[in-house]
């Protein structure tokens, strides 16, 4: 998938591995669900994903989750951002929430 918006919830399942390229990952028209929910590897390079401000100032982090019975899978985040700040090793778990059972998230950057 490249140069698209998705919104709401993006499953993806039923192939071998998947690729998006300068894409972003924004919430659904009620601003309540913003899901990324891999069922194999995906790698995603050049994207964006959104943060839901809502009218009191709470910040809600977009998801990436597992399906409860996938293990091993891997994301793959290169030179990807929440807003405008870099998903660094050290920040992705406190741009995006993550759950991972079993699987992981990878992030490369060539970008500084």
């Amino acid at each position: 998938v490249e140069n698209s918006v998705l919104r709401g919830w993006v499953l993806i399942n039923g192939i071998k591995e998947a690729r998006f390229e300068n894409c972003t990952f924004g919430w659904n028209s009620e601003g309540k669900n913003g899901y990324f929910r891999p069922y194999r590897d995906v790698t995603l390079t050049n994207c964006r994903f959104e943060n839901l401000v809502d009218a009191n100032g709470k910040v809600t982090r977009y998801n990436i989750s597992f399906y409860s019975t996938t293990d091993g899978v891997t994301v793959v985040l290169e030179d990807c951002y929440v807003g405008d700040t870099l998903i660094t090793q050290d920040n992705v778990g406190k741009l995006l929430k993550l759950s991972l059972t079993g699987n992981k998230v990878v992030v490369r950057n060539t970008k500084q």
